[in-house]
């Protein structure tokens, strides 16, 4: 048995997003740095994973 059995699917609508350019990484990795970042602070202080 493996902790993943026991955790629900979650799939975005319609499938995941699948990335098709260098460009398009680039996008989405900066999107999500910058989504990381506004909340760094208190993830830090809360030792919790983004």
């Amino acid at each position: 048995m493996t902790i993943q059995q026991f955790l629900p699917r979650i799939a975005p609508p319609g499938g995941a997003h699948l990335i098709r350019s260098d460009e398009e990484a680039i996008a989405v990795a900066t999107d999500l740095a910058r989504d990381f970042a506004a909340t760094a602070a208190d993830r830090d202080r809360l030792r919790q994973l983004p």
